[in-house]
């Protein structure tokens, strides 16, 4: 998973607060041992086995204004993130349970911040997807540690009417979501921390589990990839379930993405570099020779933030670098690191503009910090702000 490094404790009271905001990239930490290595498919469930969705519809919309037809037909960017954007919309999560002063959900705003509008309230909301005016998010309940208790993956108009439950499960949680096509592919786990990999369609019907013990990243065509009970990539076979290895290198989960006939990837197996890999498995090539973390494709290039190997509150944010898909041509955007007691990650990229959730205190040992989520161009200027609000710590 993407990795926090260093003072435990402080880390511990800011988990939940940092968690929901770059799910997109994270998984889950478990248990030394949890993961099984799933070398076989356990069997799928038939379709006319499937739970039939819950499906509720709001009597009324949260929200007044229309989206345009030049706004439905725009190129969304940011799908399966904390952030997606689509024309001159902005769609983002409050996930703090302990904001002070802003209600946690999902939001709405025009790029220029004005229409800010809560068009769905709720707690640990992730990996959002806009498709054909829809957005569809994962709604978690789990206990303090991370321990499941439940999952509802829904989706809503981007006006904030017409919610529909498409599917819900206890004693599970789903961390990843991918849609292709018709169909819905969900990475989660258990409450025994076994991981698992599902897909139902986007009506919520036909719920089918594709494997167990294998950690999801992504689909592409009628092959899913993922991630072993070793961190080994694994590709498998969606018609046959057959899973055969791609490379002998072991990953951060998380740290991983699928284009283009390429699987990109921190290298957990050579000091977290960046490496590229085929995926059929040839011509893998080391694309940095830095720890990196938190790295993002966009429009032919990659932005990522280099891995800190201690962790200090007083300055840890890291530099922010990109790069050309084959490694070349490395440009220093810029750091991060805050004045205050702090840190920022970077969450997504989308369409040039870097989008990062920084956390501040006052001084160390605060009762209380500032959560902001923003966004800067590529080349590291022209912040805009898009939410901040205080928490109170945890615990």
């Amino acid at each position: 998973m993407k990795r926090f490094v260093g003072t435990a404790s402080v880390l511990l009271c800011l988990m939940l607060a940092t968690f929901l905001l770059i799910s997109c990239v994270r998984q889950p930490t478990r248990p030394n041992g949890s993961q099984s290595t799933g070398s076989e498919a356990t069997g799928s469930t038939d379709e006319s086995e499937s739970a039939e969705p819950n499906n509720t519809t709001a009597t009324q919309p949260v929200s007044t204004n229309e989206t345009t037809l030049d706004d439905l037909s725009a190129n969304v960017y940011g799908n399966g993130g904390p952030v997606v954007q689509q024309g001159d919309w902005i769609y983002y999560t409050v996930s703090e349970m302990q904001a002070l002063d802003t209600a946690f959900g999902l939001y709405r705003m025009r790029s220029d911040g004005s229409e800010r509008t809560l068009i769905h309230e709720g707690f640990r909301i992730h990996s959002l997807h806009l498709v054909d005016g829809w957005l569809y998010f994962i709604q978690s309940t789990t206990v303090e540690d991370g321990t499941p208790i439940s999952v509802k993956v829904q989706k809503i108009q981007s006006d904030g009417s017409s919610l529909m439950v498409l599917l819900e499960l206890d004693g599970m949680d789903m961390d990843q979501m991918q849609i292709a096509g018709d169909w819905i592919f969900l990475g989660g786990y258990d409450d025994a921390w076994q991981p698992s990999i599902q897909r139902v369609r986007t009506d919520g019907t036909g719920l089918k589990s594709i494997m167990e013990g294998y950690s999801f990243e992504a689909v592409d065509q009628d092959l899913v990839f993922a991630l072993s009970g070793q961190n080994e990539i694994v590709r498998i076979d969606l018609e046959s379930r057959d899973s055969e290895l791609v490379g002998s290198d072991t990953v951060a989960g998380g740290d991983f993405t699928v284009s283009d006939g390429w699987i990109y990837y921190c290298n957990e197996s050579d000091q977290w570099s960046l490496y590229r890999i085929r995926t059929d498995g040839t011509d893998r090539q080391q694309l940095t020779d830095e720890p990196t973390f938190n790295f993002f494709l966009d429009g032919g290039m990659i932005v990522y933030q280099l891995e800190r190997t201690e962790y200090d509150m007083e300055v840890t944010g890291g530099e922010l670098v990109q790069i050309v898909l084959d490694g070349s041509g490395r440009q220093m955007i810029t750091d991060v690191s805050t004045e205050e007691a702090g840190f920022a990650y970077l969450v997504a990229v989308l369409d040039g503009w870097l989008y990062l959730h920084e956390i501040t205190f006052d001084e160390m040992g605060a009762e209380t910090y500032r959560s902001r989520l923003y966004r800067i161009d590529s080349m590291g200027n022209n912040p805009q702000e898009i939410v901040a609000y205080d928490c109170i710590m945890a615990g």
